[in-house]
């Protein structure tokens, strides 16, 4: 299995340190572990992550998650949220 190259050290506030190569599986790590989650306007990666987000929260599955779900951003956006 093909490894991630950092290119920097990971931050001091860092406890454990999980490298996973497959973006699904990382989408799902980060929704799992997350308290909340508070999203900033940027590209379609940010996008994707939300789309994933409200799928893994909207899954009868997954009833008894509740992650919280903060969209941050300039009114211009609001219609694209």
């Amino acid at each position: 299995m093909p490894g991630i190259i950092a290119t920097k050290a990971p931050k001091v506030i860092v406890n454990n340190l999980v490298a996973i190569p497959d973006i699904e599986k990382r989408l799902e790590a980060f929704t799992r572990l997350a308290n909340g989650a508070i999203v900033f306007p940027n590209g379609l990666g940010t996008t994707e992550e939300i789309l994933y987000l409200l799928y893994i929260l909207v899954n009868e599955n997954n009833r008894e998650q509740l992650t919280p779900l903060v969209l941050i951003g300039p009114k211009s956006i609001k219609s694209y949220y």
